[in-house]
């Protein structure tokens, strides 16, 4: 009898880091078959200690199936130990293909990586040995450190005395405040751009620097330690792959993208950058998000989000079915009618069903229709700026001097 192994390398082309020590943990699994051909059925006969969060585990818990968890729970264990090599040995029986095995493997390793941002310290790709000897299989996986362990633990620390702050500053507010809380820091804190830390949580927290997925990241962290369920996101935002997140705020799950919550990257003054914080993409549901977003296939699984009551707009600022001139007239004076001396700068968030309705109101105030609405305040000058958002979102900032 002759022995077969196959090293296959997997590159992982989405936005994760990931990292190991070298070590090894054999673990022992019945892939048994033999009797529903096609489907493999894993059970563990030896793992040691693997506990799992629930709030950590968002992948683990509404994407994986029942096979690929048990996997799942078996790297993520390694993992938490900083092995460089996990081992699967089967006792009886094989992988009903070797493309299920992949499949498996390649879900549940890219499912511990999205799940646990403190894993930074690992590459996001691995291989695999697959061997094939007396009836007997085997998968070795096998990863990588991108930063040392030694060096991992001290960022980690750098990390948690920044989030340890974040958390006693957000003592007292319920979980929308702490999840609008971070989003606002990220965005005001962080430079969207390379660095050497830009796609993990370091980035955004310590560097200030970062890509989508190290926001991502982050924010998942920080969430994680205030013990809200979250999740990242991966897909494609404005045809560019993207990273962001999903979090339950009161017993209902949102979409978050803290990257977008800070589109005008090219300010540079503090004051300012603090004044333009885009909430537009804080807590929206399902509809909204694919006017600008496209999840990955696994995602998919996912139920529609239609919960809107902690979205930003409905909560906070202005929601409109569709573009009235009166009523946003109306809104602006109401905002405007106590500028003084001591009142000169105003910020006015209105969002509407449609981009089409948000188009209306946004060409309404491109006119000469703003100096009528201001001409109740005795003003020497004013100006005021405009942006919006792909999902139908209107900001206004005005600025008076007396």
């Amino acid at each position: 009898m002759y022995k077969r192994i196959r090293n296959i390398t997997i590159l992982c082309l989405f936005i994760c880091a990931v990292t190991v020590l070298n070590s090894c943990i054999n673990l022992n699994l019945n892939l048994n078959s033999g009797k529903n051909p096609g489907k493999t059925v894993i059970t563990s006969t030896a793992v040691g200690d693997v506990s799992v969060n629930d709030k950590t585990s968002f992948m683990r818990n509404y994407l994986l199936s029942e096979e690929e968890k048990l996997v799942y729970d078996i790297v993520y264990s390694g993992m938490k130990n900083k092995q460089t090599t996990i081992k699967f040995s089967s006792l009886e029986g094989y992988f009903a293909s070797e493309s299920e095995m992949k499949k498996i493997l390649s879900n549940a390793v890219f499912s511990v990586l999205r799940d646990h941002p403190e894993l930074f310290m690992y590459n996001s790709g691995y291989t695999y040995e697959y061997n094939t000897e007396f009836e007997a299989d085997s998968v070795a996986l096998k990863f990588d450190f991108n930063t040392e362990p030694e060096k991992a633990i001290l960022m980690q620390q750098q990390i948690d005395k920044v989030v340890n702050k974040l958390i006693e500053e957000m003592r007292g507010l319920d979980d929308y405040g702490k999840s609008k809380y971070v989003y606002t820091y990220l965005a005001q804190n962080t430079t969207y751009s390379d660095g050497e830390n830009m796609h993990n949580m370091y980035g955004p927290l310590v560097d200030g620097v970062s890509k989508c997925d190290g926001y991502a990241r982050a924010y998942m962290y920080v969430m994680q330690k205030c013990g809200i369920e979250v999740g990242y996101v991966c897909g494609v935002g404005k045809d560019e792959l993207h990273a962001w997140n999903t979090v339950k705020i009161n017993g209902n799950w949102y979409y978050v993208d803290c990257t977008w919550g800070d589109p005008i990257v090219e300010i540079e003054d503090e004051t300012e950058k603090k004044l333009n914080v885009d909430y537009s993409y804080l807590h929206i549901n399902t509809e909204d998000l694919l006017k600008t977003h496209t999840l990955d296939e696994i995602y998919l699984k996912l139920p529609k989000y239609t919960a809107t009551a902690d979205n930003y707009h409905v909560k906070e600022a202005f929601c409109f079915e569709a573009f009235d001139e009166a009523v946003l007239e109306k809104t602006i004076k109401d905002l405007i009618k106590n500028a003084d001396s001591d009142n000169t700068e105003f910020k006015l968030e209105i969002k509407y069903n449609t981009y089409e309705e948000m188009q209306k109101a946004f060409d309404w105030i491109a006119g000469d229709n703003m100096k009528k609405v201001a001409s109740l305040i005795n003003y020497s000058s004013f100006y005021y700026t405009k942006w919006q958002s792909d999902i139908g979102a209107l900001s206004l900032k005005f600025v008076f001097e007396f």
